[in-house]
C-alpha cells in the first residue's frame, strides 16, 4: 500500500487529483518534486485532495501518439504513489497491456468504450478485479473512458461492470489541449445517470476550468500540464490553489443569491450563494497556508465569494501578526510582515468593488499598519485614499478610521472626514456616518459639536446624519439639526 493511499470504499472516496506524467521530460525528477510537495501538502489538517499518478498509455494505433511506459507504474510506486492507468490502446488483452499493468502494481485501469472488443475487454477486466480483491485483498478500480463525441448513455448497459467513468474533455492522445466547454453538459448528465460511480474528467483541467466539474461534484481530476515546468514549491502552491477551490465549491450554498446581488450590487452570476459565516469558516481553515500569489488569484476572481475568501484570509493573517507583535518578540520582523500584508492589499485594492469587501479590509488590514505609522505619514496615506477618483477606494480610506474612532483619535478623523463630508454618494455618506457613530460611543460631546458646527455651515447629507446620530438621544438630535 502506498504511503499516501488509505484503503477506502470506491463509492465513498476522497476527491482526487490524478497527476499525469505524459508531458514530464524526466519522470523521476518530476515524481521527486511531486513527492516533496505532496508530503508537505498531506500535513495540512483540512479536507484535501487525494493525490495519485496518472499514466497515459498509448499504442500508436488507437491514437497516433506515443504515451508513457508501463514501467512508470513501478517507478511511481517506488515514490509512494497510487497509480491510475488510462489505456488508449486497441487491444488491451491481446497486447497484454492489462496484465502487464496489473503485474507492475497499478491500482486501477481505464479502457476505452470505442475499442472494437469493448464488452469482452470490460468483462475480462472486471474478472481480474474480483481476482485481485480475493487473492491480494486490495481495491482495484475498473474504469471506462469515453471520447468527447461519445454519448454518456451508451455505458448504461454495463454500469455493473465498472467503478469509474473517465470523461475526456479533449481528444485523447496529446497533452496540453484546451478544455472543451461543450463537455460540461455531458458531465452534468453523467453525474445524474451514474450517481453511484466515480466520475473522472481528463483534459485541459486547470485552476480556470475546474469550476464547473467541481460544481457538479466530479470525484477525480486528471491534471498534467498545469503541474509541469515549475518548482516543487510551485507544485505545492498549485495544490493549495486547487484545494481552496474544492473547499469553496463543497460549501453549503444557502444564501439568497438574488437578494445578495441586489444588496451588494453584484451580478447574480458572480455569486455562489455561500453565507458569510460559512465563508469565514473556510477562510479560518485555510488562511495559514495562503501565499500572496494564491491570495491575489482569489482577490482578482470574477466570483464575489472568492474575493470574500481572500479578504477574510488577509484579515486573519493580519490579526495573527498583530498578536505576535503585542507579545513583544521580533517586533521589527513583525512590523515588516504587517507592512507586507498592507502593501499587498494596497497594490490590489482596485479589485475591491463592493461595500462588504471594503468594510472588511479597511478596519482589519489597513488600520493595523496605519496605526504603526507616524501621524504625518498616516494622514498622507489616508488623504490619498479619500481623494481617489474611485469611490470604493475613497470609502476604503474612511472605514479604515473605524478603529481610530474607538481609540478616540478625533483630530485625525475630523481632518479626513472634512474631505468627504458633503459628498453625494450614499456609500460615502454611510461610511462617514458609521465612523462618527463609533466615535460618538467614546466621545459624544466632540461628535455633537462637530456635527452641529458643520450642519450650520451647510446642511449635512441625511444619510450621514441618520448613521451618525443612531445612538443619540432625541434632544441631541434636535441640537445637531438646530431645532
Amino acid at each position: 500500500m502506498s504511503m499516501f493511499y488509505k484503503k477506502r470504499e470506491w463509492k465513498n472516496l476522497k476527491k482526487e487529483l490524478s497527476i499525469s506524467i505524459l508531458n514530464a521530460e524526466n519522470v523521476s525528477e518530476f515524481l521527486d518534486k511531486l513527492k516533496w510537495a505532496v508530503i508537505k501538502y498531506n500535513a495540512i489538517k483540512n479536507d484535501i485532495f487525494h493525490i495519485c499518478v496518472h499514466l497515459d498509455v498509448m499504442d500508436q494505433k488507437f491514437v497516433p501518439n506515443k504515451g508513457v511506459s508501463l514501467e512508470n507504474i513501478k517507478l511511481a510506486k517506488e515514490y509512494g504513489f497510487q497509480t491510475d492507468t488510462h489505456l488508449m490502446v486497441s487491444e488491451p488483452i491481446l497486447d497484454r497491456y492489462i496484465e502487464e499493468a496489473i503485474q507492475k502494481g497499478t491500482d486501477g485501469i481505464s479502457i476505452h468504450y470505442e475499442i472494437e472488443n469493448f464488452e469482452e475487454t470490460l468483462r475480462y477486466l472486471y474478472q481480474r478485479k474480483e481476482k485481485i480483491k480475493k487473492e491480494k485483498k486490495r481495491d482495484f478500480c475498473v474504469g471506462v473512458a469515453i471520447k468527447p463525441d461519445t454519448p454518456i448513455e451508451v455505458l448504461l448497459p454495463f454500469k455493473e461492470l465498472f467503478d469509474k467513468i473517465l470523461i475526456m474533455t479533449v481528444e485523447p492522445g496529446l497533452g496540453g489541449q484546451r478544455y472543451m466547454q461543450k463537455i460540461n453538459e455531458k458531465i452534468h448528465y453523467a453525474r445524474a445517470l451514474f450517481d453511484e460511480h466515480i466520475i473522472q474528467v481528463d483534459g485541459g483541467i486547470s485552476l480556470e476550468t475546474i469550476d464547473f466539474p467541481l460544481s457538479e461534484n466530479v470525484d477525480s481530476f486528471v491534471m498534467g500540464s498545469y503541474f509541469m515546468n515549475v518548482s516543487k514549491e510551485q507544485v505545492y502552491e498549485k495544490l493549495i490553489f486547487l484545494s481552496v477551490k474544492k473547499a469553496i465549491y463543497e460549501a453549503d450554498k444557502e444564501a439568497d443569491v438574488f437578494f445578495e446581488s441586489r444588496t451588494l450590487q453584484v451580478p447574480a452570476e458572480k455569486l455562489l450563494g455561500i453565507r458569510v459565516p460559512e465563508m469565514r469558516k473556510i477562510a479560518h481553515s485555510w488562511y495559514r497556508y495562503m501565499s500572496f500569489p494564491v491570495l491575489k488569484y482569489y482577490l482578482c476572481s470574477h466570483l464575489h465569494d472568492e474575493k470574500r475568501f481572500a479578504c477574510f484570509c488577509l484579515a486573519n493573517q493580519m490579526k495573527d501578526k498583530v498578536k505576535e507583535l503585542e507579545k513583544g518578540k521580533e517586533t521589527e520582523i513583525k512590523k515588516k510582515e504587517i507592512e507586507k500584508i498592507y502593501q499587498f492589499v494596497d497594490k490590489n485594492k482596485g479589485n475591491l468593488n463592493s461595500w462588504d469587501l471594503i468594510d472588511d479590509v479597511g478596519p482589519h488590514t489597513f488600520f493595523p499598519y496605519l496605526h504603526l505609522l507616524e501621524e504625518e505619514k498616516r494622514e498622507k496615506i489616508l488623504l490619498q485614499y479619500v481623494h481617489d477618483k474611485n469611490m470604493w477606494i475613497r470609502r476604503l480610506g474612511i472605514v479604515s478610521l473605524l478603529f481610530f474612532a474607538r481609540e478616540n483619535a478625533y483630530a485625525l478623523i475630523f481632518k479626513i472626514l472634512n474631505e468627504t463630508l458633503y459628498e453625494e454618494h450614499h456609500y460615502i455618506q454611510k461610511a462617514n456616518g458609521w465612523v462618527l457613530r463609533e466615535l460618538y460611543k467614546v466621545n459624544p460631546s466632540v461628535v455633537l459639536e462637530y456635527l452641529e458646527e458643520n450642519h450650520k455651515k451647510k446642511k449635512l447629507p441625511s444619510i450621514l446624519l441618520s448613521y451618525a446620530m443612531e445612538k443619540m438621544s432625541p434632544e441631541e438630535k434636535k441640537k445637531v439639526k438646530g431645532g
